[in-house]
């Protein structure tokens, strides 16, 4: 049994991401803020692809494969060498996200314990970002 609304939906997801990608490229953007204006443009702004439980899962299981290949690229030697800077530049990006975050949140009449989910969220999401960059420098 084929679902054909899913089927659809990749499709379409893996069409966007291949033109804004190379349109991202031509411009010298990195891939990852292609991705993330495609999906934006076919979800949130347009309804083109709505969120199944099946494009959840698929999304959930690339996040784990990135960061998976990216423990993979991970050597003892680059971490000694970034180590400091990476741990000041890490700690300083998390504690700032969740701030603006909770700012944000709290600005747009959010509750104090809300906010500061959305703010650690944020944080998590963030983090994924500049993995993917990292991933994508390194190589």
């Amino acid at each position: 049994m084929i679902d054909e609304p899913f089927i659809r939906s990749v499709g379409i997801m893996v069409i966007a991401a291949a033109v804004f990608a190379l349109g991202a490229r031509a411009v010298s953007l990195p891939t990852i803020v292609a991705y993330l204006v495609a999906g934006l443009l076919l979800g949130p702004l347009t309804g083109i692809v709505e969120v199944s439980e099946a494009i959840h899962l698929v999304a959930e299981t690339g996040i784990v494969l990135l960061l998976f290949l990216f423990g993979l690229e991970l050597s003892f030697d680059k971490i000694r060498g970034v180590g400091g800077v990476a741990l000041l530049a890490g700690g300083s990006q998390i504690v700032l996200t969740v701030i603006g975050g909770v700012v944000l949140c709290y600005l747009l009449g959010f509750a104090f314990v809300p906010s500061l989910v959305l703010g650690v969220a944020l944080t998590f999401s963030s983090t994924v970002i500049v993995v993917k960059l990292l991933v994508d420098t390194s190589s």
